[in-house]
């Protein structure tokens, strides 16, 4: 028997391991899937009090309370049902009620099988893998091929579904950890296998020289769902993770020679707190992810490649708010002019000067750049098309800079909340392309999602509310401009 899913609300009766002092000692316990806190555990005696093995057994994990450097690297948890390697474990609540004492805590990482290494050695894995959304959208390969069979007169007679192993995995280097996005396969079956599904899998997978921690493999991954984020516009979550350790969980199998048996590496389910709750995020739309600004089939390995090299603590830093306000279902639209223009404040100073910024500088004696000079670079570098939206480059870039002053400072009188959701849609494209650029060299890609109805789209609340931005940043109607093209400013 084994748990082979992580199942919110699911329960499980056993008895906790540990070790100390080279003595295995076990204990009564129930293991909780929560949706949020990850795996739960929950000890009890059931003994009064004033006898409580709490107070005498110190081999008990009532004593992780009393100080944490008690509390074991791992432990394991065993039921009927199967086995789950426990880490980095946390005490949450102790009571005492109708003279029996407990007390809950929470595994931060749970592998959902026994480990076979020593248990009080910390977890280290020599394989992650993660399920996000979009990546099957943005690689669009397919491994699961379905051959329909029809008789001479056009009925269908069999239908034969197999499975590609010929398809090669993007594969590149992020940080000193091999990366690749592989294809893989589940199938399952129901109704006393007479039913049967085959699902397609697309997986990062990330492994280093050597065993790591779970949270250097997640750093690398987070890198690639914020690319993914940015590239779609919207929230993407991960759904799963697995594990493999070469020294912790491995299976001996037999081969052709009697007596002996070679060792096979199996991934086996892993939960960490640090992503559990985006287990149970609502699935996305077969829809919501139709407008990637590129495809990965047209940046390849050496696209991602350039990503991870560009990923250093300064851009993590300028890209974090803006990731972070995208991941959101319903993010605050102050939120997202707040990180866009921390971005774009950032990003400019550092940009190279372009034709026509003059008109964006300062109005003093000593005429200098301002933060609309820091957007009219990134409108620059974007080079889209803003049709329907402004009358010129500067005067978009100088109605974002109104907009943004006007949240960003509370003496200053609140924005219209109109032109604040309008300007928001702007901040956020303008932010999505020059990101893409760091993987996008020449920037050809972008250009062409500049023009496309991929970004259109999203710039249509101008339209529908007969607005368009004049020369001086100001919101007009865009029958009084007389006009809705953009006029250059070369």
């Amino acid at each position: 028997m084994s748990i082979d899913k992580f199942e919110p609300g699911k329960s499980y009766s056993g008895v906790l391991l540990t070790y100390h002092d080279g003595s295995q000692h076990k204990f009564p316990a129930t293991l909780r899937f929560d949706d949020e806190l990850g795996v739960e555990i929950e000890v009890s005696d059931g003994s009064s009090s004033d006898s409580s093995i709490f107070a005498e057994n110190r081999n008990h994990p009532s004593v992780w309370f009393r100080n944490s450097k008690h509390i074991p690297e791992q432990c394991i948890f065993e039921s009927l049902a199967g086995s789950i390697t426990l880490s980095k474990i946390r005490n949450t609540y102790r009571s005492e009620n109708f003279r029996v004492t407990g007390a809950r805590f929470v595994a931060d990482e749970a592998v959902l099988v026994a480990t076979r290494a020593a248990i009080n050695e910390p977890a280290l894995f020599d394989e992650l893998v993660s399920h996000i959304d979009g990546l099957p959208e943005l690689w669009n390969a397919r491994n699961v091929v379905v051959n329909r069979h029809y008789t001479d007169n056009g009925l269908a007679r069999r239908i034969e579904i197999t499975t590609r192993e010929d398809i090669p995995p993007i594969e590149w280097v992020q940080n000193g950890a091999d990366m690749r996005i592989e294809l893989s396969w589940r199938s399952s079956t129901s109704d006393s296998n007479r039913s049967w599904t085959l699902s397609q899998l697309t997986q990062l997978v990330s492994q280093f020289s050597e065993p790591r921690p779970a949270d250097d493999h997640l750093d690398e991954h987070w890198k690639i769902k914020s690319l993914l984020t940015l590239l779609f516009g919207r929230p993407v979550a991960y759904r799963e993770h697995a594990v493999s350790s070469h020294d912790a969980y491995f299976d001996e199998l037999p081969t052709l020679h009697a007596g002996e048996r070679k060792r096979f590496y199996p991934r086996h389910p892993f939960v960490t707190r640090r992503t559990v709750r985006e287990f149970s995020a609502p699935l996305p739309k077969q829809n919501d992810f139709n407008d990637a600004i590129f495809w990965l089939n047209e940046v390849g390995a050496a696209g991602l490649q350039r990503w991870g090299e560009a990923w250093d603590a300064n851009w993590e830093r300028l890209i974090s708010p803006t990731v972070s306000a995208l991941s959101r279902p319903r993010p605050y639209v102050e939120d997202i002019i707040l990180a866009a223009g921390i971005f774009l404040d950032a990003w400019g100073k550092q940009a190279l000067k372009v034709d026509g910024e003059r008109e964006t500088y300062s109005k003093t004696q000593r005429s200098s750049p301002t933060f609309a000079t820091y957007v009219y670079r990134a409108l620059s570098v974007c080079e889209a098309d803003w049709t329907g939206v402004t009358l010129s480059t500067a005067g978009l870039a100088n109605a974002i800079r109104a907009i943004y002053t006007g949240v960003k400072h509370a003496e200053k009188r609140q924005p219209d909340p109109t032109q604040m959701i309008l300007i928001s849609d702007v901040m956020l494209l303008i932010v999505r392309m020059i990101a893409a650029r760091k993987v996008d060299n020449d920037g050809a890609f972008v250009k062409r999602f500049g023009y496309d109805w991929s970004m259109k789209k999203e710039l249509q609340g101008f339209k529908n509310l007969d607005f368009i931005i004049d020369e001086g940043g100001n919101f007009v109607s865009s029958a009084a401009a007389g006009t809705n093209i953009v006029v250059p400013d070369t």
